[in-house]
């Protein structure tokens, strides 16, 4: 008896329920169902494809009618006819026997057998037809996963190939939008990106788009050995990127091979992906790979899987040297280290050839594998690694030989209350920059053109564009576009933030500060400075405004963050907070600021203020600045001088305060450093010269030499901030480097810190604390005495005694000026020439 259809649809119900969201996705992959969302979201996706269709009744025959339920038929019975072994004994015995039509089964099996003359379908050809089968619409209806890689078809006009780096993976899950359809990318589609610099944050960011909008469009990757993850994909992937993207010079592994090792790759892999993921994570710790914050584009089923085909990479030797022996894992075209040399430096080794050994199996990853024996192998890469350690996409700038259209695959809404003449016009200009005019405004619409008068004319049309996030501009915008250039949106801005394409990243030089209460204040701060301060709490020898820095000479960031606790001025009533934080590149107008009122509530402004610092540092707010512990990968905290508290007597409210507290300053990169920063960074730097003195005239660093400096250098940045502006932060791995950081030192020295005053920390410094305190020596010989020989000091007195005729009492005090640098040269060991360049 057959079973009840009910019956059989609660045992699939429960078949989803208790398989895995790995197993989930697999399945949902096999019957072309999108594979984004929560567990319970693909088991109600997968029971509607499983859902048996109900079939319609048979019509009854039209000569005969329907028998009346309740009687029995008249006539006799028919005898059944034999089936199975009956009827081939039936047959053998020489009866006749009528000849029956083939099942349909078997039907549909002759049919689906390819005759000797017909070619058999390709593996991707008939999986996307059995997708397609298995849900029709899948691709048509749900925009997340883009246009299909078997559709596409080459972009009208001129295509520009561009350099730089680019990266391909199945997205990890539903976040990322593609920057030219913009809708979503669903997960496990395929995507690729390109990184630019970030206008919002110091660092690099991925832009994002569908596979299949990317290869239809005008600009395409230069060649598929900038491709990071291109070796990681499927063959049938990797075939329908090169019809589109050149194979480049420097290509590694030939195509047929490079097939061959990404069938087996995704075999194992997808084995591996029906295990749950605490399975996987076990096999990853028995071969010593992390299992959370891989920094790296494989998934730890991808790490897995590499591991079991060729063997699990073993520990970082550069790290080794320095005591960190970090991981080396697979990223894109290499493996690289993510560890640490040092707490303010990363790891920069890369290899396509680690140290291996064999792969270690769970019994679960046994049980899922089979009889799969695991190996030490050579992984074969798309592109080959240069003798100096670099691929091709890292040591090329993103650039082009042909200059980019500015509005190439982007679309434009012109308004309606343009005269036709003159959207005409509008729409030939677009034309020209390879842009696309829109008749309707969306949120793949890149911004409007419109001016006052037509916003004033049809609200309706501009309110339409801020619901979508479409910026609005005005028609002389389109005048000032040009070819290969960045235009700079914001002055012709109508409404809206311009797109990152139009904002162009400039260097903006040091922070403006204004000082109010005895502590700085960032201008960003806004109107709200004009009735806060900053909360200093003086009984605790605590002010509540941080700054912090991060200097990596790995990525060449070199990034600020500063927080501030803002309370409401005496004279504006009850006592209000807020949390006020600004971050971004030193020197560079990318970055951004954020700000968060906590009304009354003074402890809970606190607590978050705590939150913040302890998220970006790693370190419980409320130390002493002498139990700061770095920590890698988090800011360095900046040790800033505050005149809050100085021990002087401080100013009544009747003395007029200074100009210079009033109006915006310019100083140091992130404000006036304290002695104990200025102590540190020479003590930083007299380890980078024991290191430079050992080296020869003319000779090269070692390579330990070389981290060394390297690692002294991030150290001294971090103490030290400097303003790079957008070019990388260089290692001090050079005299004439290293004379010129000390001298900035001593110029700093020079800024009045003697007016400031400190807590505990700035009683204890050595070197150089107490020599403003020194008596002035009387003669240059003097203070020069055991730093110069006789003769420098007799070359720079008759110098000296000629500038001094007819001298004034400003060069006196010049003079006494140059005896207390000396003097601070003797305590640092400076030699004199650098002293006199100081002074």
């Amino acid at each position: 008896m057959a079973p009840k259809r009910g019956k059989a649809a609660d045992k699939a119900s429960e078949d989803y329920d208790s398989m895995t969201l790995a197993a989930l996705k697999t399945k949902a992959q096999e019957l072309g169902v999108v594979q984004s969302g929560t567990k319970k979201d693909l088991i109600e996706r997968l029971r509607a494809v499983a859902q048996p269709k109900k079939r319609a009744a048979p019509a009854p025959p039209a000569e005969e009618k329907a028998p009346k339920r309740g009687k029995a038929e008249s006539g006799p019975v028919e005898k059944a006819e034999p089936k199975g072994k009956a009827k081939a004994k039936a047959k053998s015995r020489g009866k006749a026997a009528e000849e029956e039509p083939p099942s349909p089964k078997a039907k549909a099996k002759a049919k689906s057998r390819p005759s000797k003359d017909e070619e058999p379908p390709s593996p991707s050809k008939a999986k996307a037809k059995a997708k397609a089968k298995a849900n029709p619409t899948a691709s048509q209806d749900d925009p997340s996963m883009g246009p299909s890689l078997d559709d596409i078809t080459p972009a009208e006009g001129e295509i520009f190939y561009e350099d730089g780096t680019w990266s391909v993976e199945n997205a990890k899950s539903a976040r990322s939008t593609c920057k030219i359809c913009k809708d979503k990318i669903a997960a496990q589609c395929l995507r690729i990106g390109k990184t630019v610099k970030s206008d919002t944050f110091d660092g690099n960011m991925t832009m994002w788009y569908h596979a299949g909008c990317l290869l239809s469009g005008n600009i395409l990757p230069s060649s598929v050995t900038i491709i990071s993850g291109f070796s990681s994909l499927r063959p049938e992937e990797q075939k329908a990127i090169a019809k589109f993207v050149p194979k480049g010079e420097g290509a590694g592994a030939t195509d047929s091979k490079l097939a061959q090792q990404g069938k087996k790759l995704h075999e194992i892999l997808d084995k591996l992906n029906q295990m749950a993921p605490k399975q996987i994570a076990e096999m990853a710790a028995l071969n010593n790979y992390p299992v959370q914050k891989l920094h790296v584009s494989s998934t730890l089923a991808q790490l897995c899987a590499d591991g079991i085909m060729f063997g699990a990479t073993q520990p970082c030797e550069v790290c080794k040297d320095h005591g960190r022996p970090g991981p080396i894992l697979l990223d894109g075209e290499v493996y690289k280290c993510i560890g640490w040399v040092s707490d303010h430096l990363k790891c920069d080794f890369q290899t396509q050839t680690p140290e291996r050994e064999v792969w270690k199996l769970t019994p679960a990853a046994k049980q899922s594998l089979g009889n799969m024996k695991c190996k030490v192998g050579i992984r074969k890469f798309a592109t080959k690694m240069s003798e100096d350690g670099t691929l091709p996409s890292q040591s090329q700038a993103s650039s082009s030989s042909q200059a980019r259209p500015p509005l190439l695959n982007l679309t434009v809404y012109l308004a309606k209350g343009f005269s036709d003449d003159k959207k005409n016009e509008l729409e030939e200009l677009v034309k020209s920059h390879m842009g696309k005019v829109c008749k309707t405004i969306t949120k793949a619409t890149c911004f409007v053109v419109s001016s006052e008068e037509l916003i004033e004319e049809d609200p309706e049309e501009v309110q339409a564009a801020k619901t979508e996030g479409v910026p609005g501009v005005d028609e002389f915008f389109l005048y000032k576009l040009e070819a290969g250039t960045t235009t700079n949106m914001a002055p012709n801005l109508l409404w809206g933030e311009a797109p990152r394409m139009f904002r162009a990243i400039e260097e903006t030089g040091t922070a403006k500060t204004v000082e109010k209460e005895g502590v700085a204040m960032d201008v960003d701060i806004g109107e709200l400075m004009e009735r806060t301060h900053v909360l200093v709490d003086r009984s605790k020898n605590r002010v509540y405004s941080e700054t912090l820095s991060q200097t990596d000479l790995t990525s060449g960031t070199n990034s600020f963050y500063k927080l501030y606790l803002l309370e409401s001025d005496k004279d504006s009533g009850s006592s209000c907070y807020w949390v006020w934080r600004k971050w971004g590149r030193i020197g560079v107008n990318v970055g951004g600021t954020k700000l968060e009122e906590w009304k009354t509530d003074k402890e809970a402004a606190i607590r978050s203020f705590g939150k913040w610092y302890l998220d970006k540092t790693g370190n419980t707010y409320g130390h002493k600045p002498g139990e700061f512990v770095q920590k890698p990968g988090k800011f360095s905290r900046v040790d800033v001088a505050h005149k809050a508290l100085q021990k002087k007597k401080a100013k009544t409210d009747n003395e007029e305060p200074d100009p210079s507290q009033e109006e915006p300053q310019d100083g140091q990169p992130l404000g006036q450093l304290s002695k104990a920063a200025v102590e540190k960074g020479n003590a930083v730097l007299d380890t980078i010269e024991s290191v430079l003195s050992g080296v020869a005239e003319g000779a090269s660093l070692s390579a330990v030499q070389r981290a060394t400096v390297k690692k002294s250098s991030a150290e001294f940045y971090a103490l030290i901030p400097h303003n790079f502006g957008i070019k990388a932060p260089p290692p001090i791995d050079t005299q004439d480097l290293l004379g010129a950081e000390r001298a900035l030192l001593q110029f700093y020295l020079r800024m009045g810190f003697e007016e400031i005053g400190g807590g505990e920390d700035e009683e204890k410094l050595t070197p150089i604390s107490g020599v403003m305190e020194l008596a002035l020596p009387s003669t240059l010989k003097a203070g020069c005495k055991g730093i110069c020989k006789q003769q420098d000091v007799d070359s720079c007195t008759k110098k000296g005694k000629i500038l001094q005729a007819g001298t004034s009492a400003v060069m006196k005090v010049r003079y006494r000026e140059v005896n207390r640098n000396v003097v601070l040269g003797k305590a640092v060991g400076l030699p004199l020439w650098q002293v006199l360049v100081v002074s």
